[in-house]
């Protein structure tokens, strides 16, 4: 909460210096004056000092009248302005304070500098130490040395960050909570909504507003959702590069491994990883070949390697039955080859009818949907002659039941081939990744059976005394086979763990997603925007509402906007919106979002409604006074306070505020600048 103490705007010109103060009170403050006393300036001059200008425009003049910034006339006539500057002091709901300067023209200070003072009493700021900081200026809203991140902690404001059109998230600037607590008199009442900056290029900008003055815990639940999902996607992309990694892993060697799902499981429906061998009998695991490879490796003699003469013999038949099995492995690689060739060509052919069926069911989808508005458009696509399922052409040919059928027939048979295509292409995807790891092994058993004969052939023709270079290469083979097991095995269960802590905590985020639920807000928003909702009416209905019945009026629970048949309410002569009535509206907006926000425990409202000429178009007396008797009641009420600034006749203001608690700002002189004393 924030309320205003006391502002001072002062002006040294070079002729004289001129000053104007004015204090305020808890509740409805009324400051009345005629247009050309300077009460927009005053206000103007509020919204200077805390350096929110930004809610007007991107603008980076000072919204100053003249009087402030070039010419004022004073008791010692014309003069120029030198050095102007707005004082104003805060209070906030702990009871401390806060005073700020800052100067609109100034040979010595820019106007981006803002001095402050912080207090626990009134009369401590007169004693407090002076700290400058920064505003308008990047970095503002979140630095140390940053104004509004100054006055945002006054206030007791942690400003959410919102997402940008950009796709980066800034925080919620306090140029766009403002226009929620303060209606300007030029640009302020043109329309129904709330005019929100959007130069800052922030998604949603008003609805991000009202979510944080209401003290919604809606962006905290998207924003909770998209990290979950966010970490979800992390994870589906660890689960992927863990996945690779064990595939390129077996892959280096001519294995393969078994089937790891593309997307992330849950712990419970993890399998566990396995490793095959291919050998003449098929596959088998990686481990069971380890083991026989290490058997064999230990029953070769230690230490002995046997002459090339004392195995000739048995280095023939080897090299009979390599040459053999040399064979078996170039048809076997062959057959690899043309079994991929026949299931591409099976899986091409599936993919382009399951394009034509799921073109066919859009068609049919429309075709029935235009039927049920009232449309024969399926009459000339059967007289065309063409099956509607097939598109072959019929040639006065009939099915067995003698007549083609029915567009719902023909979508219902269409659904039907078509889910026996997908399990028909997933068959095939899943065949032709075995062919391909069968082509693979093969062409790896080809290398090293062709690096077999050709030692056995260089054995054969080698010197009988050398020793035998198969039996060293048998060795050094079954050696780096074993070796390479234990390298993939271990690589492998490291895969598993990493994929089992990915499990956990996809079922982790997987539960507090559902945790979340669907839907966007709680039983606490609802609650608030319910109250936010039955206010604006009320006050409708008070204020005398007659273009709309003001029970059909709601605000929408998307846009928080007010809204007809889903329809946004403004200014329309052709659907009957008045110019009072649109005054009305924003009337009953303002005050509805005040006491709805005050009355929730989570709110964020300033607790503070400036209110600049509020009797715009005309709007009747009667309503007028009914405004007033809520601001100064149930508005007043909800600890808030109140600035009124009127240009009404001060007999009619106060046959309108009679029996209204409210303070009246003194409005002395002819112009709001008299002579410093």
């Amino acid at each position: 909460m924030m309320q205003l103490s006391d502002v001072r705007l002062e002006v040294a010109t070079t002729v004289d210096r001129l000053s104007v103060s004015a204090t305020f009170n808890s509740e409805l403050n009324i400051i009345n004056a005629p247009n050309t006393w300077g009460k927009s300036t005053l206000l103007q001059g509020i919204v200077f000092a805390l350096g929110i200008e930004g809610m007007f425009s991107a603008s980076r003049q000072a919204p100053l009248g003249e009087a402030m910034m070039r010419v004022v006339d004073g008791p010692r006539g014309r003069g120029a302005i030198v050095e102007s500057s707005v004082t104003l002091t805060l209070r906030n709901e702990r009871g401390s304070f806060m005073r700020c300067r800052r100067f609109a023209k100034s040979l010595d200070v820019a106007q981006t500098l803002v001095q402050t003072w912080s207090s626990e009493s009134l009369d401590g700021l007169g004693s407090a130490e002076q700290v400058d900081t920064i505003v308008r200026e990047t970095g503002s809203a979140v630095r140390k040395a940053g104004f509004h991140k100054v006055l945002a902690d006054f206030v007791g404001w942690q400003l959410p960050t919102v997402p940008t059109f950009a796709g980066t998230e800034v925080p919620l600037y306090l140029e766009l909570l403002f226009p929620l607590f303060y209606i300007e008199q030029k640009f302020g009442w043109s329309g129904v909504a709330p005019r929100v900056p959007t130069y800052l290029r922030i998604r949603d900008p008003l609805r991000r507003s009202v979510e944080y003055v209401l003290g919604l815990s809606t962006l905290d639940r998207i924003k909770q959702r998209n990290a979950l999902r966010e970490e979800l996607q992390v994870l589906s992309g660890q689960w992927a590069a863990q996945r690779g990694r064990a595939r390129e892993v077996a892959a280096a060697f001519g294995w393969t491994i078994s089937t790891i799902p593309d997307s992330p499981t849950g712990f419970a429906q993890r399998r566990a990883v396995r490793v095959f061998v291919h050998n003449n009998d098929g596959f088998s695991e990686l481990f069971e070949a380890q083991q026989q490879w290490a058997a064999e490796l230990d029953a070769l003699p230690e230490g002995q390697v046997t002459a090339a003469a004392d195995r000739t013999a048995v280095s023939r038949q080897e090299l009979e039955d390599a040459e053999r099995e040399l064979r078996r492995l170039g048809a076997s690689a062959r057959a690899a080859h043309e079994s991929i060739s026949l299931v591409q060509a099976d899986l091409d052919a599936v993919s382009s009818r399951l394009s034509t069926i799921e073109s066919d069911m859009r068609r049919f989808r429309d075709i029935r949907r235009l039927r049920a508005l009232g449309s024969t458009v399926d009459v000339p696509l059967l007289s065309t002659n063409l099956c509607p399922t097939c598109e072959q052409e019929l040639d006065g040919r009939h099915v067995a039941t003698g007549e083609v059928l029915s567009v719902e027939g023909s979508s219902a048979l269409a659904d039907e081939e078509r889910t026996t295509l997908l399990e028909l292409r997933s068959s095939l995807e899943s065949r032709i990744e075995v062919f391909r790891v069968n082509a693979v092994a093969a062409s790896r058993d080809l290398t090293e059976w062709r690096e077999r004969i050709r030692l056995l052939r260089d054995e054969l023709a080698g010197p009988s005394a050398a020793p035998s270079y198969v039996e060293v290469a048998s060795r050094l083979a079954l050696q780096r086979k074993v070796d390479n097991a234990e390298h993939v095995l271990a690589t492998v269960e490291t895969v598993a763990e990493e994929l089992d802590r990915i499990a956990r905590r996809v079922d982790d985020l997987r539960a507090r997603l559902a945790a979340l639920g669907d839907e966007e807000q709680s039983a606490e928003d609802r609650a608030t925007i319910q109250d936010f909702r039955d206010r604006f009416r009320d006050q409708l209905l008070a204020y005398g509402l007659s273009s709309l019945p003001p029970s059909e009026v709601t605000i929408d629970e998307l846009s928080f906007l007010p809204a007809n048949d889903g329809v946004e309410l403004a200014f329309d002569v052709a659907t009957g919106m008045s110019a009072s009535d649109t005054i009305r509206t924003k009337w009953a907006y303002y005050t509805a979002l005040l006491e709805a926000s005050m009355r929730s425990p989570r709110a964020h409202h300033a607790g503070l409604l400036i209110l600049d000429e509020p009797r715009q178009q005309e709007t009747a007396r009667e309503s007028l006074a009914a405004f007033l008797h809520r601001l100064g009641g149930e508005s007043a009420s909800v600890d808030s306070q109140i600035i009124y600034a009127t240009s009404e006749q001060p007999a009619i203001l106060a046959q309108l505020v009679r029996g209204i608690s409210h303070t009246l700002v003194p409005t002395p002189g002819l112009h709001l600048l008299s002579a410093m004393t």
